[in-house]
This record gives structure tokens, sequence and C-alpha cells, in this order.
């Protein structure tokens, strides 16, 4: 034999596997860290059984039960609220009730019914007074302004009456506005409640006061007065004052021929740039102008 015959190929260390056996290796050993999708798979519902609840087990007579209390309710609730409407109308009808007793009423005449009288003086060289009564049968006292307007002879007279009309009327209670201020206009008198109120309406010669029921057997003066209360009431009237020759005595010379209301003009209004308000100052005018305005606080104090 030969060397080269006797020298044998060294065998690998290493086995040869086949691809078969490579595949099936690679799939039964799973890698570590696996791709991750784009889009992930949904999760599984569950299988589990469903249970469906049992319907309203409650009492037909329970609801009717409820039902009939909610209505109980709310009828007894209209019933309240007709009760409270009843009694604000009942509040405010005391209140008018209240205010139409408390309020100033004057009216002309005494009670006894003397309207006017003659008073004369002593000395016949002084001046007869004619006075008219007017009284306030109220309980509030009055703003109260009056005059004359003017006087007529009636038929059959032959001479004038001789009297001199010393309080004539010049247009009554006013009150002007300029800005923030509020001012009174004319004179006005205080008549207190349940009280009289005398005032001179002319003067005549007592030598013409004799000779009046012949010169002048007739005579129709006509006069308007008005008055204001506390409560803001406004009332304003003519009337006419007849004098009768034929009557009994001085004191019932004069009669009440008429006394009617006269219409208010709506306030407030303007006259040739003039601003009037309402006559009277009424409650809710008073306490706001009673209200005093607080005073500003220093600068140092609002910082401070």
């Amino acid at each position: 034999m030969s060397d080269s015959d006797s020298i044998k190929p060294a065998q690998q260390a290493t086995d040869t596997v086949s691809p078969q056996k490579t595949s099936n290796t690679k799939t039964a050993e799973s890698p570590k860290h696996l791709p991750l999708s784009s889009q992930a798979a949904p999760p599984t519902k569950s299988k589990g059984k469903t249970e469906h609840c049992r319907p309203d087990q409650t009492p037909r007579w329970k609801i009717l039960l409820e039902c009939g209390a909610v209505f109980v309710g709310i009828v007894v609730a209209i019933i309240y609220g007709l009760q409270l409407g009843r009694m604000v109308d009942a509040n405010k009808l005391t209140q008018s009730t209240l205010q139409v007793s408390q309020r100033a009423f004057v009216t002309i005449g005494r009670k006894d019914g003397t309207i006017a009288d003659f008073v004369v003086p002593k000395d016949p060289k002084q001046n007869a007074e004619i006075i008219l009564f007017f009284q306030n049968s109220g309980h509030l006292p009055a703003k109260f302004v009056w005059g004359t307007m003017a006087g007529f002879l009636e038929a059959g007279s032959t001479n004038g009456s001789q009297i001199q009309y010393v309080h004539p009327y010049h247009g009554g209670l006013n009150r002007t506005s300029e800005g923030n201020s509020t001012g009174e206009q004319g004179e006005s008198s205080i008549i207190a409640g349940d009280s009289i109120f005398i005032s001179t309406l002319g003067v005549i010669s007592q030598k013409g006061l004799a000779e009046l029921p012949k010169n002048a057997p007739g005579i129709m003066i006509l006069g308007m007065y008005e008055y204001c209360d506390e409560l803001g009431d406004y009332f304003k009237r003519t009337f006419a004052l007849r004098y009768r020759n034929n009557a009994p005595s001085n004191n019932l010379a004069f009669d009440l021929a008429s006394d009617t209301p006269f219409p208010v003009f709506p306030y407030p209004h303007t006259v040739n740039g003039v601003k009037y308000l309402f006559p009277c100052e009424t409650i809710a005018e008073r306490e706001q102008n009673q209200q005093t305005p607080k005073e500003a606080k220093p600068w140092y104090r609002r910082i401070f």
C-alpha cells in the first residue's frame, strides 16, 4: 500500500444538520422579542351569560297613593296661594280705609250750619267784616289755600254792595322744580284736625251794611279752595256763596249755593319754562327726601 492510501481524511468535529431538522428547531423555539403590529387585534368578547332585570314590582296601590299625595299637595298650594292673595287685598283695603278715616276733610261752614257771618265792631267808624268758616273734620292737619274770584249782584239791586273783597284767589298750592331743588309758591294756612278755620272774606262800612238789604237784596260770591294733607291727598273745589236779605239773623244771611270739585291737571307739566310738580308731597317723596346721602370717606381711609 502506498502512503496516500494509508492516510484517511480526518472526521469533522461538528455534525451536519439537515434542513428539515433545522426548520423544526426554529418553530419550537419562539423568539423572545416579537415585532409589534401597527393594528392591535380587538379583544375577544366575553361569552358569559347575560342577566335581564325583572320589571318593577311596585304595587299599583302604592303608585296611586303617591299620585294622590302629589295631587293633594298641588291643591293645598293653590288654596294657600288664593288665601295669600285675599290677605294682600284685605291688607290694601284696610290701609285704604285707614287713610280715608285719618285724612283731612275740609268743608265750608261750621257744624251748626253757619257758613259766614258779619262781625260788627262797637265803634261805628270801623268797618264791619264778613268772615267765612272752614271746618276740617278729619284727623290730619291740612295745608289750605282759598280765595274769592268774583261777586255778582242779583236782579233788583239798585246800588253796589259796597263790599271790598280782601282775600282774592292767587293760584292756590304750587310746587315748582328747578334742578334738584323744589320750591313752593303762594301763601298757605294750616288747619288742624277737628278744628275750625276763620278767615275774612271782605269788609263793608257799618252804614253800607245797614243799607245792604235794600241796595243789594241778593249777592252771589264765587270762590275756590284747595288743600293737602300728610298722606299726599290733594283736593280742589269751587264754591258759590249767596247772601239773603231776608235772613232772620246775620249769621244765617249766607248759605252755600254750590260746592263742587274742580278738575286737576296732570302733573308734572311745564308752563313758560317752569316745571310744576304735584301740589302735595307724597309719602314716598317724603321718605326719599329724608334719606341723607352717605358721606364719602377720605382717600386715606379708603386705602387703609
